[in-house]
């Protein structure tokens, strides 16, 4: 009994303990006890717009896994449909340098996801290590081109269930022709499956895009991303417009990803770099490397600045962007 009585008279002293600490917070702080209260309130009430979902699973996978539920974010939606894939290029029973005008150089796997690159396999270059999935190879390959195993270029990366693409368009942000700058928040078009649209090129795909006003369902633009391949060359050319359907004027700002997945060539050591060059008053261009190996350590320990260019701010326009190996690149 005694303990008990004591454990009750311990709960009841720091009951009141806290409370006091309440009080003389609300009494002579009472700025940042209604920047408090008025913090919780907002969060709320951005909880309550969002769509429900398992409390086990974060609202981002589970809507994900959902391949056609609309995507919405914060003022704009999208329909969002069933991934498609379409393949541009060839491959070819042997895998050689070729100097014939008429053959591919590379084939390259589009996805609708993000509008982006799936995979770019070389027709020239036979892998170095593992066999690249045949899924990823044209139907018109051989057996023979499977087995040799063509050089993936270009494939997803990141961890399972994350993976990125390359040229995957990310971040939109729409705001009025007047306004001084765009909101915090963007449209996630990485997440939306865009609409592959047919046509009569055969060696172009043509994806889009078309965003609604979340609260009137009114169209407010289209954004078109085209791509093409021709024989003999090793360009992927890739152009993006926006189309204002919204009847106001009206500026857009979009981000897109660079390259990535490349695979390291060198058995002893990772060459991989990312290289960007600069327009320089002084130099007239400035090319800066990082190194790959490097970043990602740097990532791994939460180091925010590890893409940043030292020396380089708003200023400093960007010319082209690569992502290098020890033998290939990939220019944007």
């Amino acid at each position: 009994m005694k303990m008990k009585t004591v454990g009750i008279t311990v709960l009841a002293v720091f009951t009141l303990f806290c409370g006091w600490l309440i009080v003389d917070a609300v009494v002579h702080h009472p700025q940042q006890a209604k920047q408090l209260v008025s913090r919780m309130v907002p969060l709320a009430s951005e909880l309550n717009e969002l769509d429900a979902a398992p409390a086990a699973v974060p609202a981002e996978i589970a809507t994900e896994t959902i391949s056609n539920a609309p995507v919405k974010y914060p003022h704009l939606s999208a329909a969002n449909i069933e991934e498609q894939t379409i393949k541009l290029g060839a491959l070819y029973p042997e895998l050689e340098r070729s100097e014939d005008p008429e053959k591919y150089k590379f084939m390259v796997v589009l996805t609708s996801k993000g509008a982006a690159v799936r995979h770019l396999i070389s027709s020239e270059f036979k892998a170095r290590g593992e066999a690249t999935s045949t899924e990823a190879l044209s139907e018109d390959a051989s057996d023979e081109s499977k087995v040799l195993s063509p050089l993936s270029i270009l494939q997803p990366f990141g961890t399972s269930g994350k993976e990125v693409d390359s040229l995957a368009n990310t971040a939109l942000k729409v705001a009025p022709a007047h306004a001084e700058q765009f909101d915090t928040k963007a449209f996630p078009l990485n997440k939306l499956n865009w609409k592959l649209v047919e046509t009569d090129a055969k060696d172009q795909a043509r994806f889009e895009a078309t965003l609604k006003d979340a609260n009137s369902g009114n169209e407010m633009l289209k954004v078109i991303k085209i791509y093409r391949v021709q024989p003999g060359s090793y360009d992927l050319a890739c152009d993006i417009a926006v189309e204002n359907l919204s009847g106001d004027p009206i500026k857009v700002l979009m981000q897109m990803q660079g390259p990535g997945g490349m695979e390291r060539e060198g058995v002893r050591q990772d060459a991989r770099k990312i290289k960007a060059a600069y327009q320089s008053s002084k130099n007239g261009v400035d090319v800066e490397a990082l190194d790959v190996a490097a970043m990602q350590k740097k990532l791994n320990k939460g180091d925010k600045e590890a893409f940043r260019v030292k020396g380089k701010n708003a200023e400093n326009d960007l010319i082209w962007s690569a992502l290098t190996n020890k033998y290939f690149a990939a220019i944007v």
